[in-house]
């Protein structure tokens, strides 16, 4: 478990030079109310949570949702900055997991303000993992570049809006488990791939 910490606060740092930013005025407290309203409401009160295969069998992952404040430091000015920490996770595999976090942090360049959420499909595999990033400026996901994002796609014969959808790949070969992690606003996590690259699609939420 520390490994995947470590691995997770490198990984944060990284997609957080990567993020658009915004530039204002120093803050000494940085709100992220507009990346808690992106993930549905269902992370904090439901306590599970369905997604099923092209075979309609079921698969159940628990919620886990924390909140918090972080201490930091900009140019020898000390700030605090919201978090949140939202993860699926299979009580009868314990390697299993996919881990959700709000990060915001002033940029090395100047007082800007770098606001994204990272997620990643565990566990690592030997070809490698899977991670995402949403950057997010003014308030509103950003769709950059490298994104796949698509307004409709159609997953196990179910469609699902504005979707981020990442596949995870070593050069141009996709990873051999565990090779996709789609996210939108609407449900959170809408798919994911399983140790056999089995998809895995958004069903229901339950208490």
């Amino acid at each position: 478990m520390k490994k995947v910490i470590i691995f997770l606060s490198v990984l944060f740092i990284f997609s957080c030079k990567d993020s658009e930013t915004t530039k204002i005025d120093f803050e000494s407290e940085i709100s992220i109310s507009e990346m808690v309203s992106y993930l549905p409401s269902h992370y904090k009160k439901e306590k599970s949570v369905y997604f099923v295969n092209d075979d309609q069998e079921s698969k159940m992952l628990k919620i886990s949702y924390l909140e918090g404040i972080e201490n930091k430091t900009h140019n020898g000015n000390n700030y605090v900055a919201e978090t949140f920490e939202a993860t699926l996770y299979d009580p009868n595999n314990q390697w299993f997991s996919i881990q959700m976090k709000a990060s915001a942090n002033y940029s090395n360049s100047g007082n800007e303000i770098v606001k994204s959420i990272s997620a990643i499909l565990m566990p690592f595999n030997e070809s490698g993992t899977t991670w995402a990033s949403i950057k997010f400026e003014n308030g509103v996901p950003k769709i950059s570049l490298g994104d796949d994002f698509r307004e409709s796609v159609l997953l196990n014969n179910k469609e699902y809006k504005d979707v981020f959808i990442t596949i995870g790949k070593q050069g141009d070969v996709q990873h051999e488990a565990y090779s996709e992690l789609d996210i939108n606003s609407e449900v959170g996590v809408v798919a994911f791939r399983d140790h056999n690259n089995d998809l895995w699609t958004f069903d229901r939420f339950e208490e």
